[in-house]
C-alpha cells in the first residue's frame, strides 16, 4: 500500500516506489494507494483494516530510515490490538547518514517534525 498516493492521480514527476514494483512485474491492478490518510497513525489503522479484512496476519512495512521510530510508535500500538505482526525496513535513502543527519538541514527538520509527531500521537492517541 502506498500511502499518501491516489489511483488516477496525475504526478509531474511519478512517485519512484510503484514504478519500482511496476518494472519488477508486479501488476498495477495489485498495487493499493490510500490517498486519505493524513497522518502515520491514520495510515497505520488504514494498513490494519486492510490485514485484518484480507485475513493476513503480518506485513512488511517500508520506510525513509529517520521515519522508523514514528511507524514503530504507532504499529506497536494499533498492531497489538489487532494481533498483527509487522517488520520494518529501511528504504535505502543516498542523502540519509544516520552518523550526520543534524548536518543537513532537510533532515534536521524531517528529524524534529518527527518527534513533534510522537509526542502528539502519544498525548493525542495514547500510543
Amino acid at each position: 500500500m502506498f500511502p499518501g498516493l491516489r489511483t488516477g492521480q496525475i504526478y509531474y514527476k511519478p512517485p519512484p516506489q510503484p514504478l519500482f514494483l511496476l518494472k519488477q512485474g508486479v501488476p498495477f491492478e495489485e498495487l493499493l494507494f490510500d490517498g486519505l490518510s493524513d497522518s502515520t497513525h491514520q495510515e497505520v489503522l488504514t494498513i490494519a483494516a486492510l490485514l485484518t479484512a484480507q485475513h493476513w496476519h503480518s506485513a512488511l512495512v517500508v520506510s525513509d530510515p529517520p521515519h522508523l521510530r514514528c511507524l514503530n510508535f504507532c504499529l506497536d500500538s494499533v498492531f497489538k490490538k489487532a494481533g498483527l505482526s509487522y517488520r520494518l525496513i529501511a528504504s535505502t535513502v543516498p542523502t540519509w547518514q544516520a552518523d550526520r543527519w543534524w548536518q543537513e538541514e532537510r533532515w534536521r527538520q524531517f528529524c524534529l517534525n518527527e518527534v513533534v509527531k510522537l509526542f502528539f500521537y502519544a498525548v493525542v492517541y495514547g500510543v
